[in-house]
């Protein structure tokens, strides 16, 4: 195990939808409908391509939120049940899972108060793996389609993740913002091992994911 700064806290940025997809996976239903407001795509960062008005499945928006990173889907998520209090079920959750060091303002990730250390984030990933598998399956996919259920039409969505696709890659989250620099979990296996990898606040977090997985291979 390579472990370095466990409990220093760090913007997380949109590491915070990990949080953002379990919390929808346990309050929605994965066929209830949500409806894109005005006010979710006028949120920040355009990924997704998200329109007003679009209907989508609870899991379709899920699988949006995850691999292109759209903050305008996790918005819709939280307005689907009152924004505040899907924010407050993302702290109870972190509670739950004793990270006492992370605070969730948001579920996009935008807000720099989103904060958390390696060590809660560590928790995090082991629960996702125990309880919802799923969300590193849709997240080491290199793409997926989704359908908007007003047209019924089948959209192509490609993660914006460099490592999705790869065979020894078994999913993850990147997240940035201009306070955080580049933040990214990353799962992977070799040899019929699995190792966890995170990385905050690097400037290429996927060159500096690659040096640690190929120093663990060599070194296993």
């Amino acid at each position: 195990v390579l472990e370095f700064f466990l409990e220093k806290r760090w913007p997380i940025a949109s590491l915070t939808k990990l949080m953002t997809a379990v919390v929808a996976l346990e309050n929605y239903a994965a066929d209830q409908i949500i409806i894109i407001s005005d006010h979710a795509v006028s949120t920040e960062g355009i990924a997704g391509n998200l329109v007003a008005h679009d209907n989508f499945k609870t899991f379709d928006l899920i699988k949006i939120l995850l691999i292109t990173s759209s903050n305008d889907a996790s918005v819709a998520l939280g307005e689907a049940m009152g924004y505040q209090k899907f924010v407050d079920l993302m702290q109870n959750k972190a509670f739950d899972l004793q990270m006492a060091n992370t605070s969730f303002f948001d579920p996009s990730g935008l807000s720099i108060l989103n904060q958390s250390t390696i060590s809660d984030l560590e928790k995090l990933v082991n629960y996702i793996i125990m309880s919802h598998p799923a969300i590193f399956e849709i997240t080491a996919k290199s793409d997926l389609y989704v359908t908007e259920l007003n047209s019924g039409l089948a959209r192509l969505i490609r993660n914006n993740n460099e490592f999705a696709g790869r065979l020894d890659f078994l999913g993850g989250k990147t997240g940035y913002i201009n306070e955080s620099n580049g933040n990214l979990i990353s799962l992977f296996t070799s040899e019929n091992k699995q190792f966890l990898i995170i990385v905050m606040g690097a400037g290429n977090r996927f060159l500096e994911t690659e040096k640690i997985f190929n120093w663990l291979k060599a070194n296993q």
